[in-house]
């Protein structure tokens, strides 16, 4: 049910295209708060997560890693020191020791079951870069999402083919993301293998790009988009979602375009 209203949700997309529509006439689109409202507090932090849910987004996104016990903790980077100046790497960390350290504002690095339990409690959909990408950790993640219930509210980032075979097999009814062009070079392939979505990078998302994503229902989600003249073209070029590090821009652009979510 879930891919088949968000294949619907492309095909009001497209068809409001097809008829010449302005941004200003399209479906308002989903959108992603990237690393969390990471603008107005640390990224990836329960406060980040909580700060975008207030703003009415659809998703937040976030990077589970696995400690050296094996629990997930979210931070984008392998290494602690961008966000926290502390030189460590959080694969030779265990859980209570990254507990124990804290981002550059003092907030604590959540784990993956906090976030999801943010999510519920907020009712926000997770989009899950996945940074572990053995079959065992996609196993360990996703038995943590069944347990959490979100099965039905989670898009699942994945960066190699054997994560997407494996994805696919067992979930196949999980909204599931893939990275393009690489590792599978045409949109065909990738809707064979079971990818909902298509994560890329900006520039690859031109009006033909789209239009080919478009047409066969995966949903583009690129890199973060922070001004609202970018987010009016893409839009108009097909555009279904909008990644942004600045909700307050993003819901001030929504507002403007689309009217106050309701």
């Amino acid at each position: 049910m879930k891919r088949f209203l968000i294949r619907l949700s492309i095909l009001v997309f497209a068809a409001a295209l097809c008829s010449g529509a302005i941004a200003s006439d399209l479906k308002r689109p989903m959108t992603v708060a990237h690393r969390g409202a990471n603008r107005l507090a640390d990224e990836d932090t329960l406060k980040a997560f909580a700060i975008a849910a207030d703003y009415g987004v659809d998703y937040i996104e976030c990077d589970p890693r696995l400690t050296a016990d094996g629990v997930f903790v979210i931070n984008h980077d392998k290494s602690l020191k961008r966000t926290t100046g502390v030189d460590k790497d959080i694969p030779d960390l265990t859980l209570e020791q990254v507990r124990a350290i804290k981002t550059k504002n003092g907030e604590t690095i959540p784990t993956l079951k906090e976030v999801l339990d943010l999510a519920k409690e907020k009712n926000v959909g997770v989009f899950i870069d996945t940074k572990e990408h053995s079959t065992e950790a996609m196993e360990q993640l996703m038995a943590l999402v069944t347990a959490e219930g979100m099965l039905d509210r989670v898009v699942v980032q994945m960066w190699t083919q054997a994560q997407i075979k494996w994805f696919d097999k067992n979930y196949p009814d999980v909204t599931a993301s893939l990275s393009y062009p690489a590792p599978l070079p045409t949109f065909s392939l990738m809707k064979q293998s079971g990818a909902d979505w298509a994560g890329m990078l900006l520039e690859h998302a031109d009006d033909k790009t789209l239009a080919k994503a478009n047409k066969l229902g995966i949903i583009v989600i690129t890199m973060p988009i922070n001004d609202k003249e970018t987010m009016r073209r893409k839009l108009a070029a097909g555009l279904p979602v909008l990644q942004t590090d600045d909700v307050a821009l993003l819901k001030e652009f929504l507002d403007e375009e689309f009217g106050e979510k309701q």
